[in-house]
């Protein structure tokens, strides 16, 4: 029972940011002034969607992913190939909207948690066991 509840958690910590109809908040446009980003300027941006109408990707909320390469990029691969591809779709379009990856993407912006860049190696996670595919 305590190995499915550990797996269930590795889920958890990350929130869908966009709506049901794909638009979602998107505070990364600004100047950038080292570790900050100021004058914030506001937009609703709207996700992709299929020939269905479903959004192709969801956008989300994360704590920063100090040292994911070692266990959640893994996990996430093996276990949960659409939420890593789902996930680095969300950090990609961070980078695509703002010109950053996220160090840790907060209420559709930047934390600047961290100096680092971990969500490179998660993106390359996805990229290499062939997983971008939205």
């Amino acid at each position: 029972m305590k190995f499915y509840t550990d797996l269930w958690h590795s889920l958890l910590g990350r929130h869908k940011l966009d709506d049901y109809n794909g638009e979602y908040p998107d505070y990364t446009d600004g100047t950038r002034e080292g570790s900050k980003t100021k004058n914030i300027r506001f937009h609703v941006r709207q996700l992709a969607k299929d020939r269905e109408g479903k959004v192709k990707h969801h956008m989300y909320n994360s704590d920063a992913f100090w040292l994911t390469q070692w266990n959640l990029n893994t996990l996430w691969g093996l276990a949960y190939p659409s939420v890593l591809d789902d996930f680095a779709a969300s950090l990609l379009e961070y980078d695509v909207n703002g010109n950053l990856l996220p160090r840790g993407p907060c209420a559709g912006g930047y934390s600047y948690i961290m100096s680092g860049c971990p969500a490179t190696s998660l993106i390359t996670s996805a990229f290499q066991k062939g997983l971008t595919r939205k």
